[in-house]
């Protein structure tokens, strides 16, 4: 799945855990949960855009293996992803009885936390030593071999089914 969609789906399942003041607790199932439901997201058939600037490289280059001259279209794409992400996410959490403050501190939690397995996935191309490549097969484990790369109008549809069920589950259980 996409950046944004990660984001979206993280805020809609802590949502249920995000009311009244918010605790130390609180925050560990938030982190736990958005952290987790990056990997059950990634279990459903998607699609992803592919990042142009990384390039398949041998174990002895390090940083041979990112386009430069590429670089600069996947920062714009995933930066751009991210803010839809951010942007819907906020208008959710803006719908919850939570304060201000509780507000900004669950979000600074999901956006990073939701994000992080993907995260993972790019220092993994440069640092291939533990614990990265245990947390990179991990990844691999969950994330589906049927995913629509090349094919939006197939994958694009579905992720937003799956991203309104998920949100109308999610205020539903509120």
């Amino acid at each position: 799945m996409i950046l944004s969609s990660h984001i979206i789906t993280a805020t809609a399942v802590t949502m249920p855990l995000a009311t009244g003041p918010i605790t130390p607790t609180k925050v560990a199932f938030i982190f736990i949960v958005a952290f987790c439901s990056h990997y059950l997201l990634d279990l459903i058939p998607h699609w992803d855009y592919k990042l142009v600037s990384i390039k398949t490289c041998h174990r002895e280059e390090k940083n041979g293996c990112v386009e430069k001259s590429k670089l600069k279209i996947d920062l714009i794409r995933t930066t751009l992803d991210g803010l839809l992400g951010i942007f819907i996410s906020a208008l959710i959490i803006s719908l919850s009885s939570l304060n201000l403050i509780d507000k900004i501190i669950v979000l600074s939690i999901i956006i990073p936390t939701s994000i992080l397995p993907d995260i993972i996935e790019v220092i993994n191309i440069f640092f291939k030593g533990q614990p990265v490549a245990f947390l990179h097969k991990i990844h691999l484990f969950f994330h589906r071999k049927n995913i629509f790369m090349g094919q939006p109008l197939k994958g694009v549809p579905l992720q937003i089914a799956v991203l309104i069920l998920i949100i109308s589950f999610s205020f539903i259980l509120q």
